[in-house]
């Protein structure tokens, strides 16, 4: 993806003419629905989805360009939203999914390395993590994430933590990392991840991926962290044009 890409292909206007007033609320809304992660509807249903966020907010379904990563998405007034883009930008370049596919992404690879407070409480919201109480707000999120003013990705021992939640299912992507803090009591504690790590500690893991404070890695026993997710799926070949229709 290097130099100019070619222009997206534009399937034309679907949806109502009158869009709702909290278009990123919409977007979020329909994620809900789907029941999955944003990633994963980026990764094999972004065309239905495109067409269905466009039959609530109205807008230009688009498609990628010839040559270029599969992709759906919706122009919206000027902005392109998708799954992973509730907010919407201006540029396809600065789509989530192709920062991605250039590997600059917010999850390129594997996940971010080191995330601010405010880094972390928007990846919690984006990826709905949270296995006890999910989806979470932002007021929940920054309550977990303001633990620490940064935070590192390492692989912790699943033995130095507690069980906290056996049983249950945890709805996060393959391979999303939990949060782990250290108390002043010295007792480290999940603050988003318990299903995950029980189901760690039932298939007798060593170690599992954490957001960790970055002064408590020592603490933790915790490594460099490997790769965490599997490659990216391309998403099928355009649906057909279901103009004004939502699912």
């Amino acid at each position: 993806m290097t130099g100019r890409p070619p222009r997206p292909i534009d399937h034309g206007f679907a949806g109502p003419r009158r869009a709702p007033r909290d278009v990123p609320a919409t977007v979020r809304d329909l994620v809900a629905e789907y029941g999955l992660a944003p990633r994963e509807i980026n990764a094999g249903n972004c065309d239905e989805f495109a067409w269905d966020l466009a039959g609530r907010i109205g807008g230009n379904v688009q498609e990628s360009g010839p040559g270029q990563p599969a992709h759906l998405w919706v122009m919206h007034r000027g902005r392109l939203y998708d799954a992973e883009c509730p907010d919407g930008v201006r540029r396809v370049k600065d789509l989530p999914f192709f920062r991605r596919c250039r590997g600059d992404g917010p999850m390129a690879g594997t996940p971010p390395g080191d995330l601010t407070a405010e880094g972390l409480s928007r990846r919690l919201r984006d990826n709905r993590a949270h296995d006890l109480a999910g989806p979470l707000d932002k007021r929940q999120t920054d309550r977990i994430a303001r633990c620490s003013r940064r935070w590192v990705l390492v692989a912790v021992p699943v033995t130095n933590l507690w069980d906290t939640a056996p049983g249950g299912r945890s709805f996060a992507p393959p391979g999303e990392p939990i949060v782990v803090h250290v108390g002043r009591d010295g007792e480290a504690r999940i603050l988003d991840g318990q299903h995950r790590y029980a189901e760690a500690n039932r298939r007798g893991e060593p170690r599992i991926l954490a957001y960790v404070p970055e002064g408590q890695v020592d603490a933790l026993g915790a490594d460099a962290a490997p790769g965490a997710f599997p490659a990216e799926r391309s998403s099928p070949g355009p649906p057909s044009p279901r103009r004004g229709r939502a699912r």
